[in-house]
């Protein structure tokens, strides 16, 4: 069991400078013990631990996996429950969830559109998720088509209209949206995960010592568990 978790612990070390990777954990669960009869009392004869199963640890709440940055010239295109469209450079997006599906929102419970002015469904566990210039992968860059995001221009930012905090509209002035070519979006998960490097490689670390004590430990009791079992059988009347 220790060894397995000497294992975890490694692979926790390994990949803390990799962009999404979350921490695991080994549970332990005890053996039942066997209820023995000896002498007329029961006696609880325990045959250890072992490894009740591999947990992901949980994001840190301050670390938002569905942010997304935008360069200065392009906005995100999303659309109300009106289907009235606005634009926006606020990409600290979420889930937002329509009947039993969840779909890329905003804040302000606006739909983000992608390419062709649609909803973008994702599955409401992120850990997959992978951003490549403003094409998501919802399962991983695995070689399937991504959903492009709608990321547009205007010729004239300053005369946008002003709809509701960080949303826009489109004006006379302001000229129409225009797809934005090579659009530098950026996937802040793993900007915001970077910080917590530095200290999850302390907190590895740590463990790795503790465990490895904790193995030494267990190593010496089953060696003198050995000899012991070995004198007894040696023993003669």
């Amino acid at each position: 069991v220790q060894q397995k978790n000497i294992d975890v612990i490694s692979d926790n070390i390994t990949n803390t400078s990799t962009p999404g990777y979350r921490v695991k954990r080994a549970e332990f669960k005890e053996i039942l013990n066997e209820q023995a009869k000896y002498q007329s009392t029961q006696k609880a004869i325990g045959y250890g631990v072992k490894i009740a199963k591999i947990t992901t640890m949980a994001l840190p709440d301050d670390v938002n996996p569905f942010g997304i940055s935008i360069d200065e010239k392009g906005f995100f295109m999303v659309e109300d429950a009106q289907r009235e469209r606005s634009y926006t450079k606020n990409g600290d997006f979420k889930l937002l969830k329509q009947n039993n599906d969840y779909f890329l929102a905003t804040k302000n419970n606006e739909f983000v559109l992608d390419a062709n002015g649609k909803k973008i469904a994702l599955d409401p566990d992120p850990e997959k998720l992978v951003i490549s210039e403003n094409t998501l992968y919802p399962n991983g860059n695995n070689g399937e088509d991504g959903i492009s995001l709608a990321v547009v221009k205007f010729e004239n930012m300053a005369a946008l209209g002003r709809k509701s905090g960080d949303s826009f509209t489109e004006t006379q002035n302001s000229g129409t949206p225009q797809p934005l070519s090579s659009p530098k979006v950026i996937f802040n998960y793993y900007d915001q995960l970077s910080p917590l490097v530095s200290t999850n490689q302390i907190n590895e670390i740590t463990k790795m010592v503790q465990t490895q004590m904790a193995y030494q430990i267990s190593s010496k009791v089953l060696q003198a568990a050995d000899e012991m079992e070995g004198m007894t059988n040696h023993l003669r009347y």
